[in-house]
């Protein structure tokens, strides 16, 4: 994916980048290489979280190719608790599937315990004045995230953009209270036209909980 569009989810990036300004803060939260940190380079500061140091050499080494100073790596994950959790890491060239749920991809294998700190309170001492967007994309860790998120939510108020499938959450019920007070949409790109072609513009639509799968948007309500 990466050879042929240039980026992973190149559109949702794009897309991304148009929501930030150059006094945006971003939280990017399961950072992996970078990609979305670069993409993001034009705010005004981006927090990246990851909590598998072997990224951690060739982030830097994205940042630095790119002259990009404004990226801030942290060294753990976010979850609704502190802990040192069994971490699942990719074994093949899909360096994106790693998680801490263990059944999320076969051939993910057991890399030992890494560490998550409570959003909230990792926020908090990160003593930011503003929150504007956040990425999400933890690998069906994603209802963790957000739980730990909560406080931050809202004071903030910041627009969220996250992976989503409907089985990932333990009921639909906890995944409107977790996002209480904000608007879901699905983000749709590469849509199919004429069958042959495909329109890599992104846009929105209706959001079903029961039924979605891929990105969506969270927008907070006025």
């Amino acid at each position: 994916v990466v050879y042929i569009f240039g980026a992973h989810e190149r559109q949702v990036m794009e897309y991304t980048g148009t929501r930030l300004t150059n006094e945006s803060v971003v939280l990017d939260i399961g950072a992996n290489l970078g990609h979305h940190g670069l993409f993001s380079a034009n705010a005004k500061e981006v927090h990246a979280f990851e909590p598998n140091p072997a990224f951690r050499p060739q982030f830097d080494m994205l940042m630095q190719e790119n002259k990009i100073k404004n990226v801030h790596f942290h060294l753990f994950g976010l979850g609704d608790r502190t802990q040192d959790a069994p971490y699942y890491a990719p074994t093949g060239d899909n360096h994106g599937i790693g998680s801490f749920v263990e059944s999320h991809d076969e051939s993910n294998k057991s890399a030992g315990s890494m560490h998550i700190e409570k959003g909230d309170d990792a926020i908090a001492l990160l003593g930011l004045p503003r929150i504007d967007f956040v990425k999400i994309d933890v690998e069906r860790f994603e209802e963790s995230v957000l739980a730990g998120l909560q406080e931050t939510m809202r004071r903030f108020k910041p627009t969220i953009i996250m992976e989503y499938a409907h089985g990932d959450f333990s009921s639909e019920e906890n995944f409107r209270a977790l996002t209480k007070g904000y608007t879901a949409h699905l983000v749709r790109a590469n849509t199919p036209v004429f069958f042959f072609f495909n329109d890599p513009t992104c846009r929105l639509s209706a959001f079903d909980p029961g039924r979605a799968r891929g990105e969506v948007l969270l927008v907070p309500e006025s």
